[in-house]
């Protein structure tokens, strides 16, 4: 099945990829990916992806956290995942946006680059502070709010720079995990 992944901090239309209907964990499958070929394969128990270029040389990548969200109405799936490339200490993470690839989709998402990206609340839990303002711009990791989850404190971050077109909820309100907190548009 084909595949686009977006990146939504970073520039560009995405990358189209091309991935088996399943992954069987230990099997070997290979993504086409901007014309790379590389075998790759899934240990679940050990949350590691070997990777086998072209030239035979094999790399683990340990995936330390994944999460997958889709909602309702809303084609793409939103995936956040932290992997371990080298040593503990190299944590990389990355989030991403995934849907079916489709002719046409490319000039699809220019015409709908100007369209309000939607921060969700990755927890249950309670509004603490509403750190932003509709019209406020924001850059790439600025917090936006602190939702308290089991009496932690976790914050919300803007995943790109833009200006905020609606803040949707107020300090005290409850919010269950996928609730839309803001909406970000460009700047």
């Amino acid at each position: 099945m084909q595949w686009l992944v977006k990146n939504p901090a970073g520039k560009g239309d995405g990358q189209q990829v091309q991935m088996p209907d399943a992954v069987v964990p230990g099997e070997a499958f290979a993504p086409k990916l901007a014309h790379v070929d590389a075998q790759v394969a899934w240990n679940r128990t050990l949350a590691t992806l070997t990777l086998t270029g072209p030239d035979g040389v094999e790399a683990n990548v340990r995936v330390r956290s994944r999460t997958l969200a889709a909602f309702e109405g809303e084609a793409a799936t939103t995936f956040h995942c932290e992997y371990v490339a080298g040593s503990p200490r190299g944590v990389v993470s990355f989030t991403g946006t995934i849907e079916p690839w489709v002719p046409g989709q490319v000039g699809r998402g220019r015409a709908e680059a100007g369209k309000a990206l939607h921060v969700r609340s990755q927890i249950t839990g309670k509004v603490l502070k509403v750190l932003v303002s509709v019209g406020q711009a924001v850059q790439a990791g600025d917090t936006l709010l602190v939702v308290e989850a089991m009496k932690m404190e976790n914050r919300i971050f803007a995943p790109q720079a833009g200006q905020i077109a609606a803040v949707l909820v107020k300090e005290g309100d409850s919010v269950a995990t996928g609730k839309e907190l803001v909406r970000l548009g460009n700047a």
